[in-house]
């Protein structure tokens, strides 16, 4: 089985519609949504509703959280707690029900999916080095863990290896995969990224799919949010 697995969204429906394009054409058999559906962008209500219609497991990222609990919201910096005010303002309590509702982790056949990190997911901990990852594989037993948060892609292997972009999974090792971001990588690289696992394969690959950058930076603006918000999407950090 092939799955698709995207992370960190941020209200950018262009990225997201993008992603789903490319899935069309890559033989996908599920996607799994690691979470941050909302934050940043302009278009959450757009962005929520494909998710739901088109995912088939989705957990939460501390910005879905932030919507309700205060704590979580208390931890953001200046622009991204006025985007959830923005955001709060702008869907219905049915979604903010929803977003609430979404589990921290999932866990299939050794395979653990979660937005930041494996080991109590809900510090919402980053893991953007070989050392922070090294640290990581001492608290979590799956061969594998999926995850976003940081919005840069990366391969962690235990062993200390890394890897940009594919892997082929080793039964005798273990790996957590960065899948990037869909609606605001900060890698230099402005266009989407989502990851595909082949399980049949064994194989990871990470994807990057160009999108129509300038729209979804335009809406950022004339919705009234901040506009580092939107000049970073172009410059993709």
């Amino acid at each position: 089985m092939k799955t698709a697995v995207i992370s960190d969204i941020h209200s950018n429906i262009e990225a997201l519609t993008a992603v789903f394009s490319d899935l069309e054409e890559t033989g996908i058999e599920r996607v799994i949504c690691l979470g941050d559906i909302v934050g940043y962008g302009a278009d959450p209500d757009d962005c929520l509703n494909l998710i739901k219609e088109k995912c088939d497991i989705v957990v939460a990222g501390n910005h879905d959280h932030a919507m309700r609990d205060f704590e979580e919201y208390s931890l953001l910096n200046s622009y991204a707690a006025e985007a959830i005010d923005w955001t709060r303002s702008k869907i219905s309590e049915e979604w903010k029900s929803y977003l609430e509702s979404l589990p921290l982790i999932f866990e299939e056949n050794g395979i653990v999916y979660v937005h930041a990190s494996p080991h109590k997911p809900e510090l919402w901990s980053y893991i953007v080095s070989r050392e922070d990852a090294l640290y990581e594989f001492r608290y979590f037993k799956g061969s594998a863990a999926f995850i976003g948060h940081s919005h840069r892609t990366g391969i962690f292997c235990h062993d200390g290896d890394t890897f940009d972009v594919e892997v082929i999974l080793n039964e005798n090792k273990r790996y957590i995969i960065n899948v990037g971001s869909v609606g605001q990588p900060r890698d230099g690289n402005s266009n989407a990224a989502y990851a595909v696992y082949d399980d049949t394969m064994k194989s990871v690959n990470i994807n990057r799919v160009a999108y129509d950058v300038e729209s979804a930076a335009e809406k950022i603006i004339d919705a009234g949010l901040p506009g580092f918000l939107s000049s970073r999407l172009t410059a993709g950090i």
